[in-house]
């Protein structure tokens, strides 16, 4: 697993320590993955050889394959990305072990057949798609149980997508993209110190898992929750805190649907409430969704991206952004300066058939 940095790059610096305690954790558990990394102001063939055009840039190599980490930049989640990564495609398990599968945090999808079926070599092909996001199991039982219960299924692959993703996962610029793959709406809870309490959270979380109760729900909507507003209040444009905290967005079209209810009267059970009417709402064409992808829109948010990156260079670094910005104003300033120094402006009237011409002399 390798990652490329520039050293002069701010968050390679932020992420120097996290990369060190990583590699002591690998080399303690003992797996087989090497975590290294490669400094591409060094060794630019390489990393141009890789198209590197981003800093750091995360890449785990298996068989020849390169994956790309895009996920938060945290020990535990890179160290869990490893772990997924270096484990077989497929784990066969047995009967005595469904248990300990069904025990553990993440999805665990289970396919119970003959190794030689259809159905398995579909599930392979799947779990060799996505086996470095989801976990993916295979557990063998006696052929005369599984070839009498299952069928190839078509949907196969659209089902495991649809139901890869924890309850309520966390969710962040990086991922949010591969969360919306699901085909469902993302229901989008969003914590800040001011904004959504722990209580509210655990509210989110209860009408969540209350989801799974309603085949109508479940099969529309995925929860996911995010710490800290940037991402939401892009998508928005606007500030969250005016919303709950709570937002449902169609990540294709980039419409989104706000909860208009008060902070107070907000429980568990009206989440689901406001859910089922939205989902009816957009079945019949009746919900009113915000954003989209309109060229109003879009000229609204590129102006939105612009001010808000300009606030935020300024905000954190107020002296460097004055330098970027002062430059070429005072440089605009010196050259319309000599222009008006050479220039003088005259005019020469001219009578001609009655009229008046003037004339601009520069000196």
């Amino acid at each position: 697993m390798f990652q490329f940095y520039a050293p002069w790059c701010a968050h390679c610096k932020r992420l120097l320590p996290i990369w060190e305690h990583l590699g002591h954790a690998v080399s303690d558990k003992n797996l087989p993955v090497r975590v290294a990394k490669m400094d591409c102001t060094r060794f630019t063939g390489a990393c141009n050889k890789l198209s590197i055009s981003g800093y750091p840039t995360i890449l785990f190599f298996r068989q020849g394959r390169r994956i790309e980490y895009n996920g938060e930049r945290t020990k535990e989640a890179l160290f869990n990305f490893i772990v997924k990564s270096a484990a077989p495609i497929v784990e066969k398990v047995n009967a005595a072990r469904i248990n300990d599968v069904d025990s553990r945090n993440d999805p665990a999808f289970v396919i119970i057949g003959d190794e030689k079926d259809d159905m398995h070599t579909e599930f392979e092909a799947i779990a060799d798609s996505l086996f470095s996001k989801v976990e993916l199991h295979f557990c063998v039982l006696p052929n005369t149980l599984a070839s009498s219960t299952l069928q190839l299924s078509e949907g196969l692959r659209k089902w495991i997508m649809a139901e890869r993703w924890p309850v309520m996962p966390r969710a962040s610029g990086s991922n949010l993209a591969d969360i919306a793959s699901s085909g469902k709406l993302t229901v989008l809870v969003i914590c800040t110190e001011v904004g959504l309490n722990i209580l509210a959270l655990i509210k989110a979380r209860g009408a969540a898992e209350d989801l799974r109760e309603s085949e109508y729900l479940w099969s529309r909507f995925q929860f996911a929750w995010m710490d800290g507003p940037d991402v939401a209040t892009s998508i928005v444009m606007g500030n969250m805190e005016l919303h709950l905290g709570m937002l449902v967005l169609n990540y294709s079209t980039y419409e989104y649907y706000l909860n208009d209810d008060e902070p107070e009267k907000v429980t568990r059970k009206s989440i689901v409430s406001w859910l089922n009417n939205l989902a009816d709402g957009i079945e019949k064409g009746t919900a009113s969704a915000h954003g989209g992808r309109s060229l109003p829109v879009r000229i609204r948010r590129i102006f939105y991206e612009v001010y808000s990156n300009v606030t935020q260079m300024f905000a954190t670094q107020p002296l460097l952004s004055s330098v970027l910005f002062g430059m070429p104003i005072a440089f605009l300033s010196i050259i319309f300066e000599s222009l008006a120094v050479q220039c003088s402006l005259s005019f020469e009237t001219v009578r001609r058939d009655g009229t008046h011409q003037g004339r601009l002399v520069c000196a």
